[in-house]
Formats: structure tokens, C-alpha cells, sequence
């Protein structure tokens, strides 16, 4: 196992379930949001070039949180249609 260093990650999210019927639709509509819609060019203090897709908080009902965003280096406050998550990664 192979501890990284926490990233702040700032973006889009959503909640989905493979077993979801609109599953690809939802996570789609994230990368649309992200890229055609210009949220990307609105992410400031941008750590690298680098959009992650980040799969995170699963449930036993089989559900999971999906993120699409960018690390920063500073976690931005006051902007509604953004979330940030802290997460400290193992490999």
C-alpha cells in the first residue's frame, strides 16, 4: 500500500448506481457540464491541467458519489454549483 498526499479536488457531483437505468446519462451530463458549459475555465487556483473523475462515498445500497473536477491548491469558497472534497488516497 502506498499513501499519497491529500489533493482538494473542486467540481460537479452527483449520486448514481450502476444498477441506474440513467446511470451513463448522469456521469455524461457531469463531463458536459464540466467541458461544454465552461465550469472548467471557472475552477480557480487549478494545482495542475489535469480533470479528475473521482468515484467516492459508495453505499451499501450500491450507490456512489461521482465527481468531475479539477485539484486546486486552495479550496475556493461561495460557489453554489461546485463541491470540493478532501480525499487522502492509498494505492
Amino acid at each position: 500500500m502506498v499513501d499519497l498526499e491529500e489533493k482538494i479536488i473542486m467540481g460537479v457531483c452527483a449520486r448514481t448506481a450502476n444498477s441506474n437505468p440513467k446511470m451513463e446519462e448522469i456521469i455524461g451530463s457531469l463531463w458536459k457540464q464540466f467541458y461544454q458549459d465552461g465550469l472548467v475555465t471557472k475552477i480557480k487556483n487549478r494545482a495542475n491541467e489535469y480533470a479528475y473523475g473521482l468515484y467516492s462515498d459508495y453505499q451499501e445500497d450500491g450507490s456512489y458519489k461521482v465527481t468531475v473536477g479539477c485539484e486546486v491548491t486552495v479550496q475556493e469558497k461561495g460557489i453554489e454549483f461546485f463541491f470540493s472534497s478532501r480525499r487522502r488516497h492509498t494505492r
